[in-house]
């Protein structure tokens, strides 16, 4: 028998921030070992989970408990990164995964445990970097 399974495209999602977060528009978002939203970096061998997306607002959690506030995730998409200088993307990762140096660059380096996205293209300014 069919059935209407109810679904969202989750392009444009809600995420709990963690306690004593700050999440800037327009940064890459992990998820931390909690579940809660937390600025990207390089993660480390215990937290090592993808991007989840770039943030959509700044939120101001420093003095809230973990789900205190709430920020606007965008994912399914290319976002424009800053790109390394000590350990650049390069054309050859395109279509390959790259790694997250901060919460505004990406960097090629494989000791790196956070992924950051696919890397889409990379021009003199930048790399686009699909984050799904």
């Amino acid at each position: 028998m069919d059935r209407n399974t109810w679904r969202k495209s989750c392009l444009f999602i809600s995420l709990q921030v963690a306690a004593g977060a700050i999440i800037y528009g327009g940064h890459q978002v992990a998820i931390n070992e909690t579940g809660f939203a937390v600025p990207a970096d390089p993660g480390t061998a215990t937290d090592n989970l993808a991007v989840i997306g770039v943030s959509d607002e700044f939120v101001d959690n420093t003095n809230g408990a973990d789900g205190a506030a709430i920020v606007m995730i965008r994912r399914g998409e290319a976002f424009f990164l800053g790109n390394s200088s000590a350990k650049p993307v390069t054309q050859v990762l395109v279509g390959k995964p790259c790694q997250v140096e901060d919460s505004v660059t990406v960097c090629a380096d494989d000791t790196v445990n956070r992924t950051a996205g696919t890397v889409m293209e990379v021009s003199p300014d930048g790399v686009w970097v699909f984050i799904s």
